[in-house]
């Protein structure tokens, strides 16, 4: 089966729909929590500098950093999770239907 063949399939269409929606909503996510942090570092620098604690090593832009991060790990342990929920059933029934009409072109 060539690719344009496994490309019209209403199951791998499925499958590319759900994962573009899905990636393209996490990297929007991302993005914007990072155009935050460009904000505290670079132009919002009154309000990054505020200290959080009497000695002043805990800022605002220190502790959005910190943030930033545990949602970047967060959000692509977020989408291994949905990734093995969603889409495996998905990518199965693509197989399936290739190895199907492999079956009947040999014959």
């Amino acid at each position: 089966m060539n690719i344009e063949k496994v490309q019209q399939l209403p199951s791998f269409q499925t499958l590319v729909q759900r994962r573009a929606r899905m990636t393209w909503g996490l990297s929007i996510f991302i993005i914007v929590l990072f155009l935050g942090n460009l904000y505290l570092m670079s132009w919002g620098t009154e309000l990054g500098a505020v200290a959080l604690d009497e000695t002043g090593t805990i800022t605002v832009a220190l502790v959005y950093s910190v943030i930033l991060i545990v949602a970047g790990a967060g959000t692509a342990a977020f989408y291994v999770w949905w990734a093995n929920r969603q889409l495996d059933h998905l990518v199965s029934d693509v197989c399936a239907e290739v190895d199907g009409a492999e079956g009947g072109e040999a014959s």
